[in-house]
């Protein structure tokens, strides 16, 4: 019996390191690489565009909460960014004022203060413009519960269980239907409650200094796609959402998510809002 095991033990040893030769080209890495290692070592390339991609990188979020939660996230004045450390008041008022030339560039909506029709609530730093949009200072994932769950590039960010997504930015939600007439996009149409949004994917390690880069890396977003909205069978509003990405090496990428609210178990129970965003970086062409 003794010899039985120690022939079987040596054949499961054998067909393990077999397998794990024939596969190793595919385990992720245990410590950082370039952006375009994926893309380097791996040198075939789709023949047409409906071939299987190929991604530099690979980025996928998730993030749960019981609904109702808060539709809009709200930040007054960016008070939680700024209470973050990761921004200056300077930085902050820089970004907002980005937001409004990216907006008014693509959509031509115009809320400068400049703009007489633009309406300002001191206390919020929310700015309006009756029957067309509301602008507002925004932050999500401030609970750190915006879990960063797959990452290609850092493969142990996602091991570890301790990083997750804080973003920073600004939403304009439309309050009215229409046709833009003027910027890059004119001749598109917008609907009450679809969302344009501008800001920053902050990706961070729970608990570390995050003035230390290792510990922090910042995305940026910009949407050329507006958010469009639907319903479910329970009468919740649900999002899709589509948005470029520059990372700090400036390579441009692209997020892609759906929140859906959900019951579990079905018809019966609480109601959970899920979103689960992802990011790709895709390979610069051969």
């Amino acid at each position: 019996m003794l010899r039985i095991a120690v022939i079987t033990i040596a054949s499961l040893l054998a067909t393990y390191a077999t397998w794990a030769n024939d596969f190793s080209h595919i385990r992720p890495e245990r410590t950082p690489h370039s952006d375009w290692h994926r893309c380097d070592h791996h040198h075939s390339h789709a023949d047409n565009e409906l071939d299987t991609p190929r991604y530099s990188r690979v980025i996928v979020l998730s993030q749960d909460y019981v609904w109702p939660g808060p539709s809009i996230p709200l930040d007054p004045n960016h008070q939680a960014m700024l209470a973050s450390g990761l921004y200056t008041q300077a930085e902050a008022d820089a970004m907002t004022e980005e937001a409004i030339v990216d907006l008014l560039t693509k959509y031509g909506v115009d809320f400068r203060l400049s703009n007489p029709n633009v309406e300002l609530d001191p206390a919020t730093g929310v700015r309006t413009i009756d029957g067309l949009a509301i602008f507002l200072p925004t932050v999500i994932g401030a609970n750190e519960q915006f879990f960063l769950v797959a990452d290609t590039k850092y493969p142990d960010r996602a091991r570890t269980h301790r990083w997750f997504d804080v973003e920073y930015g600004q939403i304009v939600l439309f309050t009215s239907s229409g046709i833009f007439t003027s910027g890059t996009h004119a001749g598109a149409t917008y609907e009450a409650n679809d969302l344009f949004s501008y800001g920053d994917i902050n990706l961070l390690k729970k608990g570390a200094n995050w003035q230390k880069k290792q510990n922090r890396e910042v995305i940026k977003s910009r949407t050329s796609n507006l958010t469009k909205q639907s319903t479910n069978q329970w009468g919740f509003r649900q999002f899709n959402i589509a948005l470029d990405l520059i990372d700090e090496d400036g390579h441009e990428g692209l997020y892609l998510a759906a929140t859906a609210v959900l019951k579990e178990p079905v018809v019966t129970e609480t109601n959970f809002l899920k979103n689960r965003p992802v990011m790709t970086w895709a390979c610069p062409a051969p």
